[in-house]
């Protein structure tokens, strides 16, 4: 089986579900901050198509999840937003405000308010996440020390106000589940990192079976887990591009 196919995300699905794990949407994870479960995030950074097909292929396996999506480019689907949130999953805001305003804080907060709102036309957004911009040398983040989520009616940012604690994080940044120098901003504080023997999705199977954790939270990019040959051909050469120039810029910072 092709690795990073929605059919290999699936499996990762299913051992979740084999371990008992409850899985929930960030908006649900806060509100009711179970003891042991899954935070599902979705970051639909571009490629809307598959972030429906992910929603549609975790509806029919019973579980929700969050999926945040960008106003920028193709990520900018009113009709897959629809879509998303048709089938129960979570819609947020995946923001880049400050890097949008080029780090003039008082015009990211603008920025948010009129981005929040146009997604809004299409789903109810409780919270949002952070977009790594790793290009861009303003930390997206740094445009709440001037103000709160709280302020524009949300509940919250999956990477400022979940608790991680006692959490496994698991991403797939930089096509590769093990921590990665390609992995420029996704590591949220106190959480806890996997010991992966490589960067497969195998290795988070195995992962699954031995730990003894009771608390995880995955961050997913739809884009990658194409279910195509033609698809997954091109956003393995996309990755590949990109994780050569966010290592450089790892280097020069």
């Amino acid at each position: 089986m092709r690795d990073f196919s929605l059919a290999s995300y699936l499996r990762i699905v299913s051992a979740l579900r084999d371990r008992g794990l409850g899985v929930y949407p960030v908006r649900d994870w806060m509100r009711h901050k179970p003891a042991s479960g899954v935070v599902m995030r979705q970051d639909v950074d571009r490629r809307p198509g598959n972030a429906v097909a992910m929603a549609r292929a975790e509806s029919a396996a019973g579980i929700k999840a969050t999926y945040y999506f960008r106003v920028v480019g193709s990520a900018n689907n009113p009709e897959a937003m629809k879509a998303v949130a048709e089938l129960g999953h979570e819609v947020g805001y995946h923001y880049e405000d400050l890097s949008l305003a080029k780090g003039d804080v008082q015009k990211a907060l603008k920025l948010f308010g009129q981005h929040l709102s146009e997604i809004r036309k299409n789903a109810s957004v409780d919270t949002i996440m952070m977009h790594g911009s790793p290009l861009s040398r303003h930390y997206n983040l740094g445009m709440w020390a001037q103000a709160s989520p709280i302020d524009f009616g949300l509940m919250g940012d999956a990477f400022l106000h979940l608790d991680y604690r006692d959490t496994v994080y698991l991403t797939e940044t930089g096509r590769s589940w093990k921590s990665s120098s390609a992995n420029l901003r996704d590591r949220p504080p106190d959480a806890l990192e996997a010991q992966l023997d490589d960067g497969g999705t195998q290795a988070v199977l195995s992962f699954l079976t031995r730990s003894k954790a009771k608390r995880f939270a995955f961050s997913v990019h739809p884009e990658r887990w194409d279910a195509g040959l033609v698809g997954w051909t091109m956003q393995y050469g996309k990755d590949a591009l990109a994780n050569g120039a966010k290592r450089l810029i790892r280097m020069l910072r």
